[in-house]
């Protein structure tokens, strides 16, 4: 591989790694135009990031990256670059009536989905003894880890998150305001539920399905939003978690910067450092098949027997390479991202050829998790993929009209 060729040719140099990261900004640019519609583009910029992270010591905890963790960054960049085979978007379908959409407005079907998620949510509160909201503003402790009935919290909240993609699918199609009721309600359901998984999740989604389905908003207009989303991680993550700069022990030379920059900064290289860690003292690949355990309910896979490996203890996040290398090693993480790489592009141009709910709201909750890739393996995280299944019930139950096959986006 071209990454590997670089790393062997000057392993402890990081003239590689400038290269390199330099190759891949040019590929997007030149190849993708930028689009941030494209997979390619969301998988790859996280990374990017992170490289970048990597030569700063903001924290008082950090630590220079080995040539190894740069290259199999860079392989897993590459790898996905060369199994997608999807152009740039262009400026959105040709026509609304490409899309599947409820005939008169939500349907008793639609309200039954509805009702079921209430109900759900309504018994776990019940067994539960409150809302971690109004712990949180009560007691100062939020106890969102204890929410929940055990193995059913997951399924709930995915089922939470792929209602929040039809109503808002049904309501671009439609233009029903009756729509964004469920939709917004689900929005202030996860904030009683302080869950800032949830919230990104449903941004994400919701963003992809309105950029496939109305068009690409401006890239302007993301940058403003994610300032905004990022502004709000941090609020939340400060009442949750308390100081970032405690947390991480900012260093003092880069005491002034923005508090929601240090959590982006935590929450993107921290997951690097604690994979080199791992590499470096688990003796990894086991070849156990331990990193299909987060597909399992709770119930069935138990509680794990993995050490989890942190350069620093308050911050034990990762990314989805730390479980695939802990089961297979380099060449089983260039498979599995080689895999994900080209399902997700098969996906998106189903997407742009048959504009069915369930190609564009299994895209987006693809995307979502190649763009979250540098936190965590959301592509075998069952609250998270399993939303693919609602979306395919959620279809087959509400669109038993045929489809129109001429939606057509410009490459």
């Amino acid at each position: 591989m071209i990454t590997w060729g670089f790393y062997t040719f000057a392993p402890d140099s990081n003239l590689w790694v400038w290269a390199a990261t330099v190759l891949t900004l040019v590929a997007i640019i030149f190849m993708y135009h930028m689009s941030y519609m494209n997979a390619v583009v969301a998988y790859s910029m996280p990374w990017l990031m992170i490289v970048f992270f990597s030569a700063i010591p903001i924290s008082e905890f950090y630590r220079p990256l080995s040539p190894y963790i740069y290259a199999l960054i860079f392989g897993c960049i590459l790898t996905w670059f060369l199994f997608s085979n999807s152009g740039p978007v262009g400026n959105g379908p040709a026509s609304q009536d490409d899309f599947d959409r409820a005939s008169s407005g939500p349907s008793d079907s639609f309200w039954g989905i509805f009702a079921v998620l209430c109900v759900l949510l309504c018994i776990e509160v019940a067994l539960s003894g409150f809302v971690p909201l109004l712990s949180l503003l009560t007691t100062g402790d939020s106890n969102y880890m204890e929410f929940g009935v055990h193995s059913l919290h997951g399924a709930v909240l995915a089922y939470a998150n792929a209602f929040a993609c039809l109503s808002f699918y049904q309501y671009l199609t439609t233009r029903d305001k009756r729509y964004l009721k469920p939709y917004l309600g689900i929005w202030v359901i996860f904030v009683l539920l302080v869950t800032r998984q949830n919230l990104l999740t449903i941004m994400v989604e919701s963003t992809v399905i309105w950029c496939m389905v109305r068009k690409p908003m401006s890239k302007f207009a993301l940058a403003v939003g994610i300032c905004i989303f990022l502004a709000a991680f941090s609020v939340l993550g400060e009442l949750r978690s308390g100081d970032i700069t405690d947390i991480i022990h900012v260093s003092s030379e880069y005491s002034h910067l923005p508090k929601a920059f240090y959590w982006l900064y935590a929450y993107s290289y921290f997951n690097v450092l604690n994979l080199q860690l791992m590499i470096q003292e688990s003796g990894a690949p086991f070849f156990d098949g331990s990193m299909f355990n987060q597909l399992l309910p709770s119930f069935i896979r138990g509680e794990s027997t993995q050490v989890a490996y942190t350069a620093y203890g308050a911050m034990a996040v990762t990314s989805y390479l730390d479980p695939v290398y802990r089961d297979v090693g380099y060449a089983g993480a260039i498979a599995v991202t080689a895999f994900w790489g080209r399902v997700t592009s098969v996906v998106f141009s189903k997407t742009l050829s048959k504009g069915s709910f369930f190609n564009v709201a299994s895209y987006s909750c693809l995307y979502y998790c190649a763009l979250i890739s540098f936190f965590v393996n959301n592509w075998f995280y069952l609250p998270i993929i399993s939303q693919i299944g609602f979306f395919w019930l959620f279809d087959k139950f509400l669109f038993a009209k045929p489809r129109l096959n001429s939606m057509s986006i410009a490459a």
